[in-house]
């Protein structure tokens, strides 16, 4: 009788608990998991990132919680009603509209490797294309760059392709700068590699990034920048 009562006051206890959800994010055409979608309890911080197959679980989802919110690049956000169930969960995604243009702004330090090993600064700034095959999302870039040295300052375009995986963004550049000291022209390379996250204040996808900009013509002007790049 004793431990009739315990169990029963217990009950309430376990009803109440915490919950663990489960389940896999994959391609709604192809069926091939998603690898670092981003799967989240709404209205809480709570979530975690697919793994490499899709798959994801997620400890200590407060009671009553009613909904996930599923987000991945280059798909539509989903939302998954726990009421189905929280085990064993499969959640398709759909690719979002192809050709989407995008604008991105931003600026960056830079670290000269010239005799003097100068400081300086840069904005860029321009527009996108972006373009899917399969879950994989490529972006074009077109950017208009300035660059303020001691010494000199420098301007011009640059065309960029960056690579989305995952939350990593690895970038490869070339673009055409102008020194405003002698007027001469300088070719260059610019690959980078990024970090993709969302800022709570503004709300937009930001990508921050260490690049490495090569001149075949002087290597004196190469530099080493840090650049945070947002979309509008």
């Amino acid at each position: 009788m004793k431990l009739q009562v315990l169990a029963l006051l217990l009950l309430p206890l376990s009803v109440w608990a915490d919950i663990t959800v489960s389940g896999k994010v994959t391609d709604a055409k192809t069926g091939e998991g998603l690898i670092g979608a981003t799967v989240r309890v709404m209205g809480t911080t709570i979530g975690a990132f697919t793994d490499v197959e899709g798959n994801f679980t997620i400890n200590n989802v407060p009671y009553g919680s009613n909904k996930l919110v599923v987000s991945y690049t280059g798909y539509k956000n989903f939302e998954y009603d726990l009421e189905n169930g929280t085990s064993n969960i499969e959640i398709a995604l759909k690719q979002a509209a192809l050709g989407k243009n995008r604008f991105w702004f931003g600026g960056y330090l830079a670290y000269n490797q010239s005799l003097n090993s100068e400081l300086g600064y840069g904005l860029k700034g321009g527009v996108s294309k972006v373009f899917y095959t399969g879950y994989r999302v490529h972006q074009i870039n077109l950017l208009g760059q300035f660059h303020s040295f001691p010494s000199a300052n420098w301007y011009g375009p640059t065309l960029q392709y960056n690579y989305f995986i995952s939350r990593f963004v690895p970038t490869v550049g070339a673009g055409l700068l102008f020194n405003n000291v002698n007027e001469n022209s300088y070719l260059h390379l610019s690959p980078e590699l990024g970090l993709r996250f969302k800022t709570p204040l503004i709300r937009r996808i930001t990508v921050f990034s260490v690049g490495y900009m090569y001149f075949p013509k002087d290597k004196n002007l190469n530099n080493l920048t840090f650049s945070l790049m947002f979309k509008i």
